[in-house]
């Protein structure tokens, strides 16, 4: 078995273009077999680790998920912005009403107290 038939090839496409191939062999006989042929020692070690770390990636996503004390899996969360309410006062202004609201936020009138009292 010839894997690098063309050594002139930039470093890092030839790089991609083994790991790819070596990923793609069915059994981890045939990888090591594969890995073992290639002439460059410094290519063959980095394509060893990049080969057991696709490993490590791929068990992180068979996993199972992690549970609560009543056994439900728990999927990541973030939490809610607080709400804001009527005569809420953020900084120097006093909330009025919402106006709107959409996928980047809410709209509210506000009365802005000082330095100069107007409505924003």
């Amino acid at each position: 078995m010839t894997p690098d038939p063309d050594p002139q090839t930039p470093t890092l496409a030839r790089e991609q273009r083994l790991l790819e191939a070596v990923l793609a062999l069915g059994s981890e006989a045939e990888r090591r077999a594969f890995l073992a042929s290639i002439a460059d020692a410094t290519m063959q070690q980095r394509l060893g680790e990049l080969v057991a770390a696709s490993a490590d990636a791929d068990s992180f996503f068979n996993a199972p998920p992690i549970r609560n004390v009543d056994g439900e899996a728990l999927a990541p969360t973030v939490p809610a912005p607080a709400a804001e309410a009527p005569a809420e006062m953020i900084g120097r202004y006093k909330l009025l009403e919402k106006i709107g609201e959409g996928g980047f936020g809410e709209v509210w009138m506000a009365e802005q107290r000082e330095p100069v009292k107007r409505r924003v």
